[in-house]
């Protein structure tokens, strides 16, 4: 994105962004609001018109509550669902025209199918929902 890279230190809990370009690199705590796992899938929203709506989703593993979170490029993160009974979130993928999101659990085996109620896609307008604050 951007000529960026992104990827995860499942350990360590951090978000590492090089800067292919400038041959740079920062790391970030993926340990805020409610993901209080291990990040394991990183997968980018690409082609969006609006750039401020483009999301880096993660799944999580680890921690009891796991889940699926975004964030924004201006550093906002956000809770798109958490998993009950300490399932795994796995496989995370969405269809070509981005209003669906697919992921499994992995404990119970079960594959999810979410859309928004609204219709829009994934990358669309930002909905009424659960924000983590910025450290």
């Amino acid at each position: 994105r951007d000529g960026k890279l992104y990827f995860v230190s499942k350990i360590k809990k951090r978000l590492i962004i090089l800067n292919l370009s400038q041959m740079t690199f920062v790391q970030e705590s993926t340990n805020t609001g409610s993901f209080v796992g291990q990040p394991d899938q990183v997968k980018f929203m690409v082609g969006s018109e609006n750039n401020n709506h483009r999301v880096l989703y993660f799944t999580e593993e680890g921690s009891g509550h796991n889940g699926i979170h975004g964030r924004y490029p201006n550093g906002r993160k956000l809770q798109i669902l958490e998993a009950h009974h300490g399932g795994e979130t796995t496989g995370l993928a969405f269809s070509p025209n981005k209003k669906h999101m697919y992921f499994a659990v992995q404990t119970s085996g079960i594959l999810f199918d979410i859309w928004r109620e609204d219709g829009l896609p994934f990358d669309g307008a930002t909905l009424d929902i659960k924000y983590h604050s910025v450290h």
